[in-house]
């Protein structure tokens, strides 16, 4: 699992994981920006990119939550990215009122 708050630090990254979609760059940068604009009172945002197969069933995952205080069906959406390599790109947003939180990850639950 890759963590990061802000465009800089995605782009350490992206040197690192080639493998990352760009299409999922994009919409990290796209979040990234919400949250500059939104959150001007000094709450922030928290980006994840899963790396597990497992994606939101991943034991990463919901440690995450549990350390965010976060419920796992309280988030504010779930939309598909993109497909890759016969996986679905998904990012899931919980938007509270101090902090944003987006995970992005493959779903591999899909058939192929």
């Amino acid at each position: 699992m890759y963590t990061f708050k802000s465009e800089k630090e995605l782009e350490n990254i992206i040197r690192i994981d080639k493998s990352i979609p760009n299409k999922v760059i994009e919409n990290a940068k796209y979040h990234i920006g919400l949250v500059e604009e939104s959150y001007e009172d000094g709450a922030c945002g928290n980006f994840y990119i899963l790396t597990d197969d497992n994606g939101i069933d991943s034991a990463v995952y919901k440690d995450c939550l549990a350390n965010c205080n976060l419920d796992e069906d309280e988030y504010e959406f779930d939309d598909l990215i993109c497909m890759d390599n016969n996986y679905e790109w998904h990012v899931r947003a919980y938007i509270g009122t101090e902090a944003y939180w987006v995970f992005f990850y493959r779903d591999c639950r899909k058939e192929q």
